[in-house]
């Protein structure tokens, strides 16, 4: 479909494309928090400030405390959840050029029925270079690295490290928005029991 123009072949039931704001968008103090019989607590808190006169940064942390199910007799089926989840973006530019440096970290406890509960942990990090090279083109450069580890016992164990680029030459000529360019992904580490 038309989704495999710009992301490729993968792109095959469509394509969800996730476009976080800018730091520049996240100045100041933002914090919330949430409490429940479901979500028992869900904390967040977000700081962003400038970099020189062309730039920006922001970090953040949040807590989640999810209560477990419960089967139909009432039982408790023992999956609650806690993770936290801490990262951060910065902005800048410099003439032409526009970079993202952006990334994350997260630690969790899923709990399992009967079973001890699952731990995961990962993270990832996304740098972005941009270039305007007229006002009708500009070139862009991406490369991402991700790292995964979970266990779920008397199941398997998995830890993953892969890492992906693109490359992507846009121009706009008349009518026509004309992109060519690349993606490569790899996995690195794909270490599954």
């Amino acid at each position: 479909g038309p989704g495999g123009t710009l992301w490729g072949a993968d792109a095959d039931n469509g394509v969800i494309n996730i476009v976080t704001r800018p730091a520049t968008e996240t100045l100041g103090t933002y914090a919330t928090v949430t409490a429940g019989s479901e979500d028992r607590l869900v904390a967040a808190i977000r700081y962003g400030s400038t970099i020189g006169a062309t730039g920006a940064w922001r970090a953040f942390a949040k807590v989640s405390l999810l209560d477990g199910q419960r089967f139909a007799d009432g039982t408790d089926a023992e999956d609650d959840q806690q993770r936290v989840l801490v990262g951060g973006r910065a902005d800048w530019k410099i003439g032409a050029n526009a970079f993202v440096l952006q990334g994350d970290a997260y630690a969790a406890r899923l709990g399992l029925f009967e079973r001890a509960d699952t731990p995961i942990h990962g993270g990832y990090v996304r740098g972005e270079w941009n270039r305007v090279i007229s006002p009708r083109a500009d070139v862009q450069v991406q490369a991402t690295v991700d790292y995964s580890s979970r266990v779920v016992p008397q199941q398997f164990e998995e830890q993953r490290v892969s890492g992906a680029g693109v490359v992507e030459h846009r121009s706009v000529n008349g009518r026509h928005d004309e992109r060519t360019g690349g993606k490569a992904a790899r996995v690195f580490e794909d270490a599954a029991r």
